[in-house]
């Protein structure tokens, strides 16, 4: 990945400090078209994979049936990645998390995907985003804590997901700071990515690390005051 090097080295700060159990804040690349976001988000998902962690991949759709699109998308990303954990070997709290994914699925209205990969539970069902993500991510990053593995969500496009979801997922990217949850954001967009986040939540400026994939000079960093 020549010419990336800083963001690259900004997300292994990021493992690194999640294997010690230190606090963390989640990533955005923000730059123009062209400049290399995508293959550095899909770099940065295969160095996580690499390190055990537990991911997904969305992207973002500005069109009405982006929705139901990136919801389905949420659901089955889930779904492949609970597969690949559903091993003999896990730990019994994740393969209890693997039951509030299923739940989590359904809630999102996406009911006729079929992991095969457990029971639903009691958690992540209430059919409220915030309320539903809040308790998938808890579950799944508290299971994966132990093995200082992390949760991390991967989204290209993040501009242009829906008002609901993107404030949702800045809402436990927050809550997930707070209180020591192994979660994280790493998400790409255009140049109005960071104002698109500030206005969904305010504090959204405070959560997460900013590069500029493409700029000359420093990267910019947000630093989190939580």
């Amino acid at each position: 990945m020549g010419g990336r090097q800083k963001e690259i080295d900004a997300f292994d700060l990021i493992v690194a400090r999640t294997k010690r159990d230190l606090p963390n804040r989640g990533m955005v690349l923000s730059g123009l078209r062209g400049v290399g976001k995508t293959v550095l988000l899909n770099y940065l998902r295969s160095h996580a994979d690499n390190h055990g962690w537990f991911t997904i991949w969305l992207e973002g759709k500005p069109e009405a049936q982006g929705f139901t699109e990136v919801r389905e998308k949420f659901a089955r990303e889930l779904t492949s990645a609970a597969r690949r954990y559903n091993g003999p070997s896990r730990k019994t709290r994740l393969r209890e998390a693997i039951g509030t994914i299923q739940s989590f699925n359904i809630a999102l209205g996406v009911p006729g995907i079929k992991a095969d990969i457990g029971m639903t539970s009691d958690r992540a069902n209430s059919g409220t985003i915030d309320i539903d993500l809040e308790e998938l991510v808890e579950d799944v990053s508290l299971a994966l804590k132990a093995d200082k593995s992390a949760f991390a969500i991967f989204i290209d496009e993040m501009q242009d997901l829906d008002q609901e979801l993107l404030t949702a997922l800045i809402t436990v990217q927050h809550a997930a700071g707070q209180r020591g949850w192994p979660f994280y954001i790493i998400g790409a967009g255009l140049p109005n990515l960071p104002t698109t986040l500030s206005e969904a939540r305010t504090y959204s400026e405070r959560l997460f690390t900013l590069n500029r994939p493409g700029f000359d000079g420093d990267s910019r960093y947000l630093i989190s005051t939580s």
